[in-house]
């Protein structure tokens, strides 16, 4: 399904993936870049965006735990290697610190996403993530993730309106 009409309300419609059970990919086209949602059994599963704020690298530079010098020397090693993978195998980071920055850089993506508006989105049926972005590091707890995201939104006071 592929729309030029955004979602008319995108909190509605991820509710909507996962009471069907979805299992694919939503592209998501914003105002400030684009964003992946990728579902399994109306779960998210994966998250990825060319923000450049939301790229793994940059926000590890701006939580402190990689400066500039060692950021361009981690994307230049030629291995072909996720920099997750990487920044664990040259000690920068355990793995359990790494899984942590991922699962609250997918938060960040998630809220972003949830707070600016979409201006096309796409439907892929049956796309997975493991396909797209060659697998998954950690797990994600979709109902603690989609939480976390609509009580940080910027206009949390109006949740209650939402659910009714």
């Amino acid at each position: 399904m592929i729309s030029t009409q955004p979602p008319a309300f995108l909190p509605a419609h991820l509710g909507a993936l996962y009471q069907w059970s979805a299992h694919g990919e939503l592209v998501l086209e914003q105002n400030d870049g684009g964003r992946r949602l990728f579902w399994s059994y109306g779960k998210l599963v994966f998250l990825q965006s060319d923000v450049a704020g939301e790229q793994f690298g940059n926000y590890l530079l701006r939580q402190g735990v990689l400066d500039l010098a060692a950021l361009k020397e981690l994307l230049s090693d030629a291995r072909d290697e996720r920099l997750g993978d990487k920044v664990v195998q040259w000690g920068l980071l355990s793995s359990e610190q790494r899984n942590q920055h991922l699962a609250d850089l997918y938060d960040l993506i998630l809220l972003n996403a949830l707070e600016h508006p979409v201006v096309r989105y796409e439907w892929k049926d049956g796309a997975t993530a493991a396909n797209v972005a060659g697998g998954v590091p950690i797990a994600l707890d979709h109902r603690k993730l989609v939480w976390q995201a609509l009580t940080n939104l910027s206009n949390a006071d109006s949740i209650p309106s939402w659910i009714s």
